[in-house]
């Protein structure tokens, strides 16, 4: 007993001590550029929720941005940041490097959010170093790059779902449904999680059903208030309808399965040109990747209704391959739209050593896919300068790792719970009904 206090007490010490190095790191890093035009949008959106007002920001500008093109809850937290920043800074200049950092805080946080779930999960699944698996998270090249380098957001989104899917596997269903609520409110890319989480809470039965739905509901009626008074609920909308055919090519630059077969052309066919089958390419990607998602989800409902459990990891396995299908198979990707593989696949691989070797690929190809469209090091410089033709390499392994992650999620299912398999891969599960088995 007191041994086990022992080990509990170091290792939130260690996860703590994780955390704060985390944090610094990304603090240390968050003063560069980044890229540009992505870091000015963000700034300059929450000027304008801070001088206009959340709701009369989406159809007015200032300083000549775009309007906002995020969903409601994204400006919501950057009105938020702006008005922090404007506790102790006189204007929002743009080049001051205290403005850039600050504008970067959310997502930065949202990832120290994460480092501390995947702890969690991991401590639940038994792991004997789960603070490894935080350290892991917040190490990743992939992850600090894209927030506190390049000063995406894609973590916020990312943490919402995880988080999502993490209070389903601890039965709290109706902070499941206000998470992933909160997911999408952000960004229109939680869309590759979205099916999976309708299709788990309808398999946990009615009431948990009931739960998510009513917490999702509040969330909904809460972001969505202020933007209704104003009166610009359809605006609010178009972040979501406008978002496909908003870069209308087989790939924005994003190495997937369409840019190892086009290449450099990728980045330049509308994807809206009828091919095979008189479907377009956007029509052809939404296909396939409807078609993988089917399987996650017969796959696991399957094991569902076998079993009467949900194994937490494949829940967490599941949710990867809609995310990653996402990427590989559909047009118009960004290279930072495989970021929510990074979290969700991390307690996949610490579980389940088979799956390591295919998630260390193709996280690091992500990352290098990157640095292949913002430059970091005179190394990336030179690969890319020199040798332009590795981005179809790096697009053709990618797409080879996708399909080799596709296979072991097959055998995770068929293999998942059996006597004598490693029971750190196969817990928390959760009876259909919602109780612990």
């Amino acid at each position: 007993m007191v041994g086990r206090a022992v080990r509990s007490m170091l290792q939130h010490r260690a996860v703590i001590l994780v955390l704060v190095v985390g944090f610094a790191w990304r603090l240390w890093l968050s003063p560069a550029t980044g890229y540009h035009g992505d870091v000015w949008a963000f700034q300059t959106w929450a000027k304008g929720a801070v001088e206009l007002g959340v709701a009369r920001s989406y159809v007015e500008t200032v300083d000549g941005a775009m309007l906002p093109n995020y969903p409601p809850l994204s400006i919501l937290l950057l009105g938020a940041t702006g008005w922090f920043y404007r506790l102790f800074a006189a204007s929002f200049d743009t080049e001051v490097v205290a403005w850039r950092v600050v504008i970067k805080l959310p997502s930065i946080l949202a990832d120290l959010a994460m480092a501390a779930l995947v702890h969690r999960v991991l401590l639940r699944n038994g792991t004997k170093r789960p603070w490894l698996g935080a350290a892991i998270y917040l190490a990743h090249p992939a992850t600090f790059y894209d927030t506190a380098v390049w000063g995406q957001m894609d973590a916020l989104y990312t943490a919402f779902a995880f988080g999502g899917l993490v209070a389903f596997v601890e039965r709290r269903f109706a902070l499941f449904g206000a998470l992933v609520t909160c997911a999408a409110l952000t960004k229109a890319q939680t869309i590759v999680v979205i099916p999976l989480g309708v299709a788990l809470i309808l398999a946990a039965g009615v009431r948990p059903l009931l739960r998510a739905a009513a917490a999702s509901v509040a969330v909904l009626a809460g972001v969505l208030a202020p933007f209704a008074w104003g009166g610009v609920l359809v605006s609010a909308k178009n972040a979501y309808t406008g978002s496909v055919g908003f870069y209308p090519t087989l790939s924005s630059s994003g190495y997937n399965l369409w840019w190892a077969l086009w290449g450099f052309d990728a980045n330049r066919v509308n994807d809206a040109t009828r091919g095979w089958l008189h479907a377009t390419a956007r029509e052809q990607g939404w296909a396939m990747w409807g078609l993988c998602v089917a399987y996650v989800l017969v796959v696991v409902l399957r094991h569902v209704r076998a079993r009467r459990e949900f194994d937490g990891t494949l829940v967490f396995f599941a949710a990867s391959m809609c995310a990653y299908s996402f990427f590989i198979l559909n047009t118009e990707m960004h290279e930072r739209y495989l970021f929510p593989l990074v979290p969700l696949g991390l307690p996949v691989a610490a579980a389940w050593p088979r799956f390591r070797g295919p998630y260390a690929a193709a996280t690091l190809l992500y990352f290098v896919n990157m640095l292949g469209v913002l430059r970091w090091t005179d190394v990336d410089r030179a690969l890319f300068d020199s040798f332009p033709s590795v981005t179809v390499f790096i697009a053709t392994l990618q797409t080879a790792c996708f399909v080799v992650s596709l296979r072991r999620f097959s055998e995770y299912a068929r293999l998942s719970p059996r006597a004598g398999a490693e029971p750190a891969a196969f817990h928390p599960a959760l009876t259909a009904s919602g109780a612990n088995v």
